[in-house]
C-alpha cells in the first residue's frame, strides 16, 4: 500500500535551485565534524542552494564549539539546534527545521563527493530517494607497508558487498548519505514512527522505501556512482 501523502510528483524533476537541507545528527563528534563540514561547503557546486543543520544530540563535547566556529569562519548556511533521544529524534528535530525540498541525512564523519548536490537533485527528479555508493575513507588507516594491505583488505570486500546490497536488494547504510524529498520523509514516518526511534531510523526509513518500492512495482532508491566516505574508527577501535 502506497502511504497517504506519497505522490507521483514526488519523482517530479526539481528546479536546479532547489534548496538542499542536509541534516548532520552529532553525539560528540568533537574529532570529526570539522572535516565533515569543510568537505560539505568545498564539495558542492552550488553552495548558496545548500544549508547544514547540525543537531547536537547532548553529547557535552567540544562539537558545539567547533561547529560555532566554523559557522563564522565558513561562506556557508550552518544553523543550530539541539535534541535528546537518540539519532531519530535528532534527524526529526533537523528535518522540522529544514527550508529545503530535498533533504539528506548526512553522518558526521562521513565525507560527500564533489558536486554531491548536483547529483541528489537531479536523483530526486527521477525517483523517490538517493544514496551514494559505501566507501571507507583509507586516508584515516596509518599503518604501513604489509599491515596496510592486510587492513585494506577487508574494507575492500565491504566496499564491493555493500554495492551490491545497496543496489541490488535496494538495502544502504545511513552512512552512504540517504537523501529524499522533504514530503517523501514526512510521509513515510519520519516525523513520527522515525522520530520515536533512538537508533537504526535509518534502517526504518530504508525499509519503509522498500515497501513503497513493491507497491509501486519499482525500485525507489537510486544508488549513485560517487562514493560517500565514511570514517573507519568504529572497525579500527581496540576492544
Amino acid at each position: 500500500e502506497v502511504p497517504e501523502g506519497v505522490t507521483v510528483r514526488d519523482r517530479e524533476p526539481l528546479p536546479k535551485e532547489s534548496t538542499l537541507s542536509i541534516v548532520i545528527p552529532a553525539y560528540r563528534e568533537a574529532d570529526t565534524i570539522e572535516a565533515t563540514l569543510r568537505r560539505v561547503a568545498q564539495a558542492a557546486s552550488w553552495p548558496s542552494r545548500c544549508e547544514v543543520i547540525v543537531v547536537d544530540a547532548g553529547g557535552g563535547d567540544d562539537t558545539l564549539p567547533i561547529v560555532r566556529r566554523l559557522k563564522k569562519e565558513l561562506d556557508f548556511d550552518i544553523q543550530i539546534t539541539t535534541s535528546t533521544g537518540g539519532r531519530g529524534p535528532a534527524v526529526a528535530a533537523g528535518a522540522a527545521k529544514a527550508k529545503g525540498q530535498a533533504l539528506l541525512v548526512l553522518h558526521a564523519d562521513t565525507l560527500l563527493p564533489y558536486a554531491f548536490d548536483d547529483r541528489i537533485i537531479e536523483a530526486l527528479g527521477a525517483n523517490y530517494a538517493c544514496c551514494f555508493r559505501f566507501a571507507v575513507d583509507r586516508t584515516q588507516i596509518h599503518w604501513k607497508g604489509l599491515l596496510r594491505w592486510l587492513r585494506l583488505v577487508p574494507f575492500e570486500v565491504m566496499d564491493r558487498t555493500v554495492f551490491i546490497r545497496s543496489g541490488f536488494f535496494q538495502l544502504p547504510f545511513g552512512d552512504q548519505a540517504i537523501a529524499c524529498r522533504k514530503t517523501t520523509y514526512a510521509a513515510l514516518g519520519g516525523f513520527d514512527e522515525l522520530a520515536r526511534a533512538p537508533m537504526l531510523e535509518d534502517y526504518l526509513l530504508v525499509q519503509k522505501l522498500r515497501r513503497l518500492g513493491k507497491a509501486l512495482g519499482a525500485r525507489c532508491i537510486t544508488q549513485l556512482g560517487a562514493p560517500a566516505r565514511c570514517h573507519p574508527r568504529r572497525w579500527l577501535a581496540r576492544p
